[in-house]
């Protein structure tokens, strides 16, 4: 559910692959419930104000935006590889959610 097209001269829509559609403002600002990186949860106010400038998650950004911030700024990303190990270690250590 990444393509917006538009319906109308102030509202946009995206299809998801389960067969819903979502339409918006055309003005508004979206943020996942998953980080587009790592897949994991994005629950806290810092992860939505990150989001909206480097399109991920807070851990994700001390992991890699914070090492590669150029080259990140530029559409790299870290590999599959990379992102499922850290993964792993994120999932080992206890989370607590921020409200």
């Amino acid at each position: 559910m990444t393509k917006w097209y538009e319906i109308s001269q102030d509202r946009m829509c995206s299809e998801h692959n389960k067969g819903f559609k979502v339409i918006k403002p055309k003005d508004s600002f979206i943020v996942p419930i998953l980080c587009p990186v790592c897949n994991m949860s994005m629950f806290s106010h810092s992860d939505i104000q990150i989001y909206k400038e480097y399109e991920c998650c807070e851990s994700c950004r001390i992991r890699w935006v914070d090492l590669n911030k150029e080259k990140w700024l530029t559409g790299w990303r870290p590999s599959k590889k990379q992102i499922k190990k850290e993964k792993t270690k994120r999932l080992a250590r206890p989370r607590l959610i921020n409200l």
